[in-house]
């Protein structure tokens, strides 16, 4: 029998740090984490105004396959604005947009505070 070798260890912060040198990554990684924020908000929201999917999809005029993709941070599709701020008012929180410098790293872009 063979010995086996020790799996090399991967330190994920370099790693991230030198794949974030590239333009398209970069992009990439912040739409990503955008949409995944976006999804988490959402989610939170929807749960603390006691509404179900299909309750938040006929409040806003859409579907519950529509409320389930954009919880579940489908990145095929960015959501826009409008649709963001009816399921604010749906949830019954108010809805915000703003422009801010570089955000520092582990900083939230997208943030829900229950009242």
């Amino acid at each position: 029998m063979g010995t086996r070798k020790k799996p090399a260890f991967v330190d994920g912060a370099a790693l991230l740090a030198r794949k974030m040198k590239d333009r398209d990554f970069r992009a990439a990684f912040f739409e990503r984490t955008f949409v995944r924020e976006v999804a988490a908000a959402v989610l939170k929201m929807r749960e603390a105004a006691g509404l179900t999917q299909v309750q938040l999809a006929k409040a806003i005029g859409s579907t519950q396959s529509v409320v389930a993709r954009l919880e579940r941070g489908d990145v095929r599709r960015q959501p826009r604005a409008e649709l963001l701020h009816r399921i604010a008012q749906a949830c019954g929180v108010g809805f915000q947009v703003r422009f801010i410098g570089r955000p520092r790293r582990n900083t939230p872009v997208v943030e829900y505070k229950a009242a």
